[in-house]
């Protein structure tokens, strides 16, 4: 479990989130959502250590966020941000780079490194791009190698910052079926995602922010249903059962 508690997060001459109060549940696909500018990477670089609080405190299972060593940090949570440089390796090294946190002094990886890569890149349907350059890749096939990285990390706690960016619609269900894939082998995921019925249809929880405050946190449906997401963003909602499954729509009003 993660607790953020009275947590003050910005930039210099810029507070941007005040006395945040926030429990993001073990197991658990959290959104966070809210209109541009509203906070919600920046609670997400605070939540995962990257970005230094003004004030409060987070805790993991009750243990002060600042008490981690990096290295520890780095085996308990994996972080994929927003915006990446796309570098000159082949996909396959790159998921590598997961395995980092847990190499001994020589940085060699064991067989079972390589298993654990071989295992992430199986998850993710990306093993066939192994040996292609990431240069050589479409976009939805970058994303999916990037979570690859990320899951090969084999940490309890997953951070993902718009993993949907520049995908297009058919490509941003397959990215979030992955997520899906990935939280039923345990994982927390916490993310910050734009699509409002995609957030909705895929997390259990919902954080919705507005103006630097928590306009409304827990169970996705019943947030919904709160109507506040709708007045954040100044639209119409409604949820539709298609095919057995739950959707939620947004329009506009």
């Amino acid at each position: 479990m993660i607790e953020l508690d009275r947590v003050s997060l910005g930039y210099p001459g810029n507070r941007v989130l005040e006395d945040i109060s926030l429990t993001l549940e073990t197991g658990k696909i959290t959104s966070l959502i809210g209109p541009n500018g509203c906070g919600k990477t920046t609670l997400l670089r605070g939540a995962c250590g990257l970005l230094p609080l003004l004030g409060g405190t987070v805790r993991y299972n009750g243990r002060d966020l600042s008490r981690f060593g990096r290295k520890e940090f780095a085996r308990l949570t994996a972080i994929l941000p927003q915006t990446r440089d796309v570098p000159s390796i082949r996909a396959g090294q790159l998921v590598a780079h997961g395995r980092f946190p847990h190499l001994g002094f020589g940085r060699s990886l064991t067989q079972g490194d390589r298993e654990k890569i071989r295992w992430a890149m199986e998850e993710t349907g990306t093993l066939h791009l192994q040996d292609k350059e990431l240069t050589q890749l479409s976009g939805g096939e970058r994303q999916r190698v990037y979570l690859a990285m990320t899951l090969c990390q084999d940490t309890d706690i997953l951070f993902l910052d718009e993993p949907t960016t520049y995908l297009d619609i058919g490509q941003k269900y397959e990215m979030l079926e992955l997520v899906r894939q990935v939280n039923r082998l345990g994982k927390t995921v916490v993310m910050v995602l734009h699509d409002l019925s995609l957030a909705f249809s895929y997390s259990h929880q919902v954080v919705v922010l507005e103006k630097g405050t928590i306009a409304a946190q827990g169970d996705a449906r019943q947030v919904f249903e709160s109507g506040v997401p709708a007045r954040v963003f100044g639209v119409a909602s409604q949820a539709l059962t298609v095919n057995g499954r739950l959707e939620y729509l947004f329009t506009q009003k």
